[in-house]
């Protein structure tokens, strides 16, 4: 009998995506997970952890998920720990690229929060060579009288309002990175700005919210290009960006005024 998978080291930039896998490997798979916020703060973390496997986004501001691999390879208590990654980027030579870094599988986002627990162990079990097997979610006493799926069903409905209520505040930081990289072009506002758009992208494909994911990523492609290249944009690209932003908001502004509604 294979080893079942039970401790796992998450790392993940956008905190919405965070809570939700989390609140999926812990009450679907009866998982223990440690999440980190970077690449930095897991490498912080590293010798500490004794883990079964490494869950790693792949695309996160300043180090990505296959940089933050390799110094997570350089502590020896993770230097041979199985790793999954999870991203957008989900063509076949990526999915190629990732596993000749060692990775046993890929898991595409968006994905089904519901079903991630029993992809992560469906890998797991096919990495060990075994037939695949069922692992019971522990008990919990504080609601014996729902399932699990109940349970979880709870929790992710409680996520998503949290995302609703804090998404009026989410538009107001936006708009005013917006307008500080306007006044002032600086990369450091420019990495924040990326982060928020980035950070809505994620949260919009996880809660359902598809025109935003939409607007969101069209404006960090071009942020992120900005951040590749360190220079100021001319005219014509401010143009560019700024349409792209004013879709962004105008989707933002829709949602937020049906919530209120």
């Amino acid at each position: 009998m294979s080893k079942a998978l039970q401790k796992i080291l998450y790392v993940e930039d956008e905190p919405d995506i965070q809570r939700v896998v989390k609140l999926a490997l812990e009450a679907m798979g009866g998982m223990s997970v440690v999440a980190c916020s970077s690449g930095e703060e897991a490498i912080a973390r590293a010798p500490s952890l004794a883990i079964d496997l490494i869950l790693l986004d792949v695309m996160m501001p300043k180090m990505d998920g296959p940089t933050t691999l390799g110094h997570l390879r350089q502590c020896p208590n993770l230097e041979s720990t199985p790793v999954v990654f999870m991203t957008a980027k989900a063509q076949s030579n990526e999915i190629a690229y990732f596993q000749a870094l060692g990775a046993l599988d890929v898991i595409a986002k968006p994905f089904d929060p519901l079903l991630l627990a029993k992809t992560l162990r469906a890998i797991w079990e096919r990495a060990q060579t075994v037939s695949a097997q069922e692992i019971q979610s522990a008990d919990d006493n504080n609601e014996p009288e729902l399932t699990v799926e109940q349970r979880f069903a709870a929790r992710m409905a409680a996520l998503t309002q949290q995302f609703q209520q804090e998404l009026p505040a989410r538009l107001k930081t936006l708009r005013q990175q917006w307008r500080a990289l306007r006044q002032q072009w600086n990369i450091e506002t420019l990495h924040e700005l990326h982060r928020s758009t980035h950070n809505l992208a994620g949260a919009g494909a996880t809660f359902g919210y598809e025109e935003m994911t939409a607007r969101a990523r069209a404006v960090d492609r071009r942020l992120k290009a900005l951040l590749q290249d360190q220079q100021q944009p001319d005219a014509a690209l401010w143009v560019e960006i700024s349409v792209a932003f004013a879709e962004l908001e105008s989707a933002l502004q829709n949602i937020v005024a049906q919530l209120e509604n």
